[in-house]
């Protein structure tokens, strides 16, 4: 999973999976050094490019109506995307990792950065991104501390709104 961010020059994709396929590209001596075998190359590809913001929705409703079988290549990357936002989405670690994003994106992106850290933002991050669907996700109880957020966010825009 360490690898999906491999060599990441900072900012977002201008076109999809962008950043993703650098890294897959990057990544080949590290690969072709561990001695991967062709079917584990082409599955920790479709991983990594499957981290493209753009196609994780689309994974994980893909395994929605299926048994979960991690030795199926699509299961295997919901755990991937769901390891890859697990510590962004926990209230603990959220606002340390927010303001280093916002970091990393403030010189490309300055308006967007900014905008990373609003109330708003966070909530749109855990209602659209903050996806969890695996058996694993569950038993952590992922999504109900994801709604959690979501209430008590929503609670804070609606005060702050009220006091205006």
């Amino acid at each position: 999973m360490a690898g999906h961010d491999f060599l990441h020059p900072g900012g977002t994709n201008t076109r999809p999976g962008e950043l993703e396929a650098c890294a897959v590209q990057d990544l080949q001596p590290v690969i072709t050094a561990a001695g991967l075998t062709l079917a584990e190359r082409q599955t920790l590809k479709h991983c990594i490019m499957a981290t493209d913001p753009t196609r994780v929705k689309g994974i994980h409703l893909q395994v929605r109506t299926r048994p979960y079988d991690l030795r199926q290549t699509d299961c295997l990357t919901v755990l991937v995307l769901e390891a890859d936002i697990m510590a962004s989405t926990l209230p603990h670690t959220e606002s340390s990792l927010t303001q280093s994003l916002a970091i990393e994106w403030s010189p490309q992106q300055p308006e967007t950065a900014e905008k990373l850290l609003l109330p708003e933002s966070r909530l749109l991050f855990l209602e659209h991104a903050a996806l969890f669907s695996s058996p694993a996700a569950i038993l952590l109880g992922l999504n109900a501390v994801k709604l959690r957020q979501v209430k008590r966010i929503k609670c804070e825009i609606q005060n702050t709104n009220l006091s205006r």
